[in-house]
């Protein structure tokens, strides 16, 4: 992976590409063999892209940032994952799929430079499409709620134009 990688960076400075992306595409390879193991492109297997999307899930989101993370094994990793909150848990959608598009890229790359790959990868279905965190989702009206607002007196009849929050008879068509 490492020589693909070159090649690619080499190309990317080549075309302009910034060196924060370049940046990233060395963060992948890093953290797939990190996890996974796997350090010849010509061994990745579909199991192993799998693999490497649960772990993203299940590892600290703070891996990576702390001078040594490099260094630490899988197990290590995961051990440190178990006594953090969900919420410190599992890197987000978006760096998950960042992770699976470079990873994506660089094989493409290397079928380029013409190395023999003898598996072919899905990676479409790996790639998960909610880009919010479940956090930042909106939640749906209860009925409750509903309820009591359409019994707001925009609906049923306000006392004027300037009163619309006063019951009254008048119903005011335009588009409140």
């Amino acid at each position: 992976m490492t020589e693909v990688l070159e090649r690619l960076t080499s190309a990317g400075q080549q075309k302009g590409f910034r060196k924060a992306t370049l940046k990233q595409y060395a963060a992948t390879v890093r953290l797939f063999r990190q996890l996974v193991g796997v350090t010849d492109i010509r061994e990745i297997r579909q199991v192993h892209l799998s693999r490497f999307v649960d772990l993203m899930a299940a590892i600290p989101k703070s891996l990576g940032k702390r001078e040594g993370d490099g260094d630490l094994d899988l197990e290590t990793i995961l051990a440190r994952a178990k006594p953090l909150p969900m919420s410190e848990i599992g890197l987000s959608v978006s760096t998950m799929n960042g992770h699976l598009t470079r990873l994506e890229r660089l094989i493409v790359r290397a079928r380029l430079d013409g190395i023999d790959l003898p598996h072919r990868l899905e990676f479409k279905g790996l790639k998960n499409t909610e880009k919010r965190r479940p956090r930042d989702r909106r939640s749906t009206f209860s009925e409750k709620e509903i309820g009591r607002l359409f019994r707001h007196t925009i609906w049923n009849g306000c006392a004027g134009r300037k009163r619309r929050n006063k019951p009254g008879r008048l119903v005011i068509r335009d588009g409140l």
